[in-house]
């Protein structure tokens, strides 16, 4: 953590979770198409997988409670009341097994942080990111080299 304010945005309906990203530049411009943003801010909204900012809610839930629970009574947050938000986009419901425990009693889920269940599916994420950076042929692990400099020894995928 960076200890940065971030902004977030949801789509409407908030079914889709975004990180705003805000660029400024003095004396700088931007070249937009045909048009020029002449005071050199510029935001960028990236995709993001609502589950990292639930991660932080299941975490203080586990430590300070340590039982299953459903979603609503974790992810509350007086601070910021739109967090519950974070339950409606589309792939929480889909993809929350990936990092916690779940029990079902009737109709009603209750959940557990799970730091096995995370670990397995940040390593995922990450393996993930380098499939794409290789697809793109932009070098990864622990060699990677600036693309302007060349490489004396070939690394294989195992080496890495």
């Amino acid at each position: 953590s960076t200890g940065e304010a971030t902004l977030y945005l949801f789509n409407s309906g908030a079914q889709q979770l975004f990180e705003v990203k805000a660029f400024h530049e003095e004396r700088r411009s931007w070249f937009i198409g045909q048009t020029v943003q002449q005071d050199g801010r510029l935001l960028f909204v990236t995709p993001m997988d609502p589950l990292f900012l639930m991660l932080y809610y299941l975490i203080k839930a586990d430590k300070e409670q340590g039982k299953f629970q459903p979603l609503d009574q974790v992810v509350l947050d007086s601070e910021y009341p739109s967090c519950p938000l974070l339950l409606k986009c589309a792939d929480v419901k889909q993809y929350i097994q990936h990092v916690t425990e779940e029990k079902e009693i009737g109709s009603q889920k209750f959940h557990k942080y799970s730091q096995e269940k995370t670990l397995k599916w940040l390593k995922k994420k990450v393996n993930q990111t380098v499939k794409a950076l290789k697809s793109n042929k932009i070098s990864v692990g622990e060699r990677a080299l600036a693309s302007t400099f060349i490489n004396s020894k070939q690394i294989t995928d195992t080496q890495e």
